[in-house]
C-alpha cells in the first residue's frame, strides 16, 4: 500500500517538466530565432554558462547579453542606480537522506 506521498512528488515534477515545455513552445511560436539562439553557445559572454531555460529568459527581455553587477565592473561598465534586473531560475540542489 502506497500512502501517495511519492506519487504526490512525482505528480509535482511531472507538472513542473509540462509547464517549462509549454513555455518553450509558447516561447518558440512567438519567437522561434530567440529559442534558436538560446539553443546555441559560445558568444564568450558569461551567459555561455547558463542552462537553456535562463538563456532564453535572457533573450525574451530583448538582450543578448546580461551579467550580475560584479560581472559588468569586470569589463568596465557601470549599472545605473536604481536600474532593474530580470529573474534568473537557479537550480535548488538539496541533499536527499538515501
Amino acid at each position: 500500500m502506497s500512502d501517495g506521498v511519492g506519487s504526490d512528488k512525482s505528480d509535482k515534477k511531472k507538472n513542473r517538466i509540462r509547464e517549462a515545455m509549454e513555455t518553450v513552445l509558447k516561447a518558440f511560436e512567438s519567437n522561434p530565432e530567440k529559442v534558436a539562439l538560446a539553443v546555441f553557445k559560445g558568444n564568450g559572454k558569461p551567459s555561455d554558462a547558463w542552462s537553456f531555460f535562463n538563456r532564453l529568459i535572457m533573450l525574451m527581455n530583448n538582450t543578448e547579453d546580461a551579467r550580475g553587477f560584479r560581472q559588468w565592473q569586470k569589463v568596465g561598465r557601470r549599472v545605473k542606480k536604481g536600474a532593474k534586473a530580470f529573474y534568473i531560475l537557479a537550480p535548488i540542489r538539496k541533499k536527499v537522506p538515501v
